[in-house]
Order: C-alpha cells, then structure tokens, then sequence
C-alpha cells in the first residue's frame, strides 16, 4: 500500500504537500479513532468534516487567487480510497467516496454547504430542523443508484452560515434557487421534509419553471395558528434563557416517532448529534421563520407540477389529515398528486425509515422523468 500511496503524491505542485500531509495525518488518527471505539454510521460520515473543509478549501480559495494544483482534490481522494480498505467497517462503504462532492456556494453574502452523490436527472433533498443533510443521506444512497442527488444544509444548520435575521422561506427557496445556478441546473426534482417541505411552497410561488416534481414528506400546508406563534415565543425565550439543551430533547421526543424509538434508540443518538451542531442563535432564527411563514393551501391548489405527498401516521406536526388535504388542494386545482401514508412513522418519516421513504421517491421520480 505505501508503495500505491506514494505514487498517489507523485505529481503534486510543492505548495500541495503541506495541504495532503495534513489530510493524510487526519485519515489515520480518524482510524485509529474507528478501531479504538467502533464508531457508528452517522458518526463515520460526520467524520469527515474536516476533508470536507480542506477540499473545499482546494476548489474555492484558488478562485480568490490563491494558486492550488488541479490534482489536490484528486490526490487527496486517491488518498482517502487507498485508507478506506484499510477500515474493517461496513458502514464506511456508504461513502463511495469516487462519487461524493463535498462543496460550498454563496447567497445572500452566507456561505452555504452542499453535499452531491451519483449521477443523472438532478434531485434535491432540503432536510428539516433542527438537523443537517446528513438527515437524507441513506435516501440519498439509495436514490443515487439513478439520479445525481443534491443534499444542501439549509442555513444555519451543518456548515452551513446563517445570515442574518430570522431564516424564513423566502430565504431558504433563494438559496435553492442559487445552489441550481451554482451547478448550473435549469430544473430539478425536489424534496422536502418538514421546513424544507415548507421551502418547496415557496419555490413553486417564485421559480416554477425551475421545478421538475415535488415531493412533500410531513410538510402541511397550513400556516402556524395563533397559538402555536405564542408556543414559538415561548420556545425562543427558553432557548435565549436556558440554552439548547431542553429543546433538543422536546424535539427528540415529537420529531422521531414511538416506533422508530422503539426499535431503532440510535437514531435518537445520532439526531441528537445533529441537533447539537446547530447554534442557539439559529435555532431561534428558525423558530421566528417558521412563525413567519405563509399559509400555502391556496399555493397548493396553484401547483402545476408533479406532486407526491408522504405522510406518517405518528405525526403529530404535520398530521395524516394535513397531508391528506395537501393533496386534496393539489387535486381541486386540477393537477394530480399521489397520497403515500407510514404509518408507524413520525414528523422524520425518512430519517426513520429511509428505505421505505426511498421506494416511494424512487417511483414518484422515475413516472416524472
């Protein structure tokens, strides 16, 4: 192997060597990591944060005018696949590192992280609050057999800046909007879980002709009532007070349904984690939008694109009957929808059931293409 690893170097510029010794240092201590505490799924993808900072420090500062050889990404990615076999953990063969992309773009002065699998008709995946992409990345996996999945962190969430202000959906869709000029994509399929189902509203109200279908997972179309506008005061004033710790485990509990606690309690755990990524003050951000948001069941009799809606029968957010009459107002609009329910999922459907969640997108997308 160090004979191949070496050969991996052969090529680079002299400003490079720092940079991948760098990398080269962080892939073992990570494995040494790996064998010392057997780490799980969700934390080996985490894991990478640091390669995914470096390379995009490779591709994006060189437009600043700092110079970087052509073969930095590439070496540092040969680099990685000559560690990976190395690694005696399944769960590290997700990755498939060859066609991953981590990168970054810009909107609205905020820098904004996104993460591409596979290839084909472009799709894109807006998780919800208050997690990061990671939450759609086994969807992701399997989608990506056939399509080039696009994974963003919405604002203030992963990497992703904040901005600021509250993080409304008019921000949210305009950063979608950017991310397709980014990769240069006149349209593309969506989806959507809970705020980022709410995002996929205002798209439709503001770039239709940039929408190739729409899948809703536990998103409703109702606005916020008076009382749940004083709940989300209420909330942010605790956050403000106490901190995050008390929400994160309120959310634990409503977000991820009574089945998947139940048979799956690490899911709980690798929420959490997700969750205690995200800072308090874009936790409250968050908050102020979603109070903010519009009501979007006339936007949904306006819909004049392919729609598919998912439900869980555990959901008490976006309940079974929200998401019925979602589609109901896609129908009397004259537009078809189909009508998908799980019923032993909650409010995080395709965290919580990812291959489920992933049939149903697969064949609502392959009948749009």
């Amino acid at each position: 192997m160090h004979d191949e690893e070496d050969d991996s170097w052969s090529n680079l510029a002299e400003g490079d060597v720092t940079l991948l010794t760098v990398v080269k240092i962080i892939m073992l201590a990570q494995y040494v990591r790996i064998l010392e505490y057997g780490l799980r799924s969700l934390e080996i993808h985490a894991m990478f944060g640091e390669i995914e900072m470096i390379l995009s420090l490779v591709v994006f500062e060189s437009h600043d005018g700092l110079q970087a050889s052509p073969c930095s990404v590439m070496s540092i990615q040969m680099s990685i696949q000559i560690l990976l076999p190395c690694i005696p953990y399944p769960s590290l063969k997700l990755l498939r590192l060859k066609r991953l992309a981590w990168m970054f773009y810009y909107s609205d002065g905020s820098k904004l992280f996104y993460t591409a699998l596979g290839g084909g008709p472009a799709v894109v995946l807006l998780h919800p609050t208050p997690v990061d992409h990671r939450f759609w990345l086994p969807v992701a996996e399997i989608l990506k057999a056939k399509y080039r999945v696009i994974v963003p962190d919405l604002r203030g969430h992963g990497q992703s800046e904040a901005g600021e202000g509250p993080i409304t959906v008019e921000k949210l869709a305009a950063d979608a909007g950017r991310l397709l000029d980014d990769l240069q994509l006149g349209k593309a399929l969506f989806a959507g879980c809970s705020i980022g189902g709410y995002t996929l509203y205002e798209i439709w109200r503001t770039m239709p002709s940039r929408v190739e279908g729409l899948a809703f997972c536990c998103a409703k179309p109702q606005a916020d009532t008076e009382a749940a506008r004083a709940k989300r005061e209420e909330t942010i004033a605790k956050i403000r007070e106490r901190g995050t710790a008390e929400f994160i485990e309120s959310n634990l509990e409503t977000l991820i349904g009574a089945t998947a606690r139940r048979r799956w309690p690490e899911k709980i755990a690798e929420a959490r984690e997700m969750m205690q990524a995200v800072p308090a003050e874009s936790m409250v951000a968050v908050q102020q939008g979603l109070a903010a948001r519009p009501d979007s069941v006339v936007t949904a009799r306006t819909l004049r694109a392919p729609c598919c809606v998912i439900a869980g029968g555990e959901d008490a957010g976006s309940t079974p009957a929200d998401m019925r009459l979602l589609t109901e107002q896609i129908r009397n609009g004259g537009y078809g929808a189909e009508y998908n329910e799980i019923p032993d999922a909650g409010h995080f459907a395709p965290f919580e059931q990812p291959e489920l969640v992933a049939r149903i997108l697969r064949r609502f997308f392959d009948s749009v293409i």
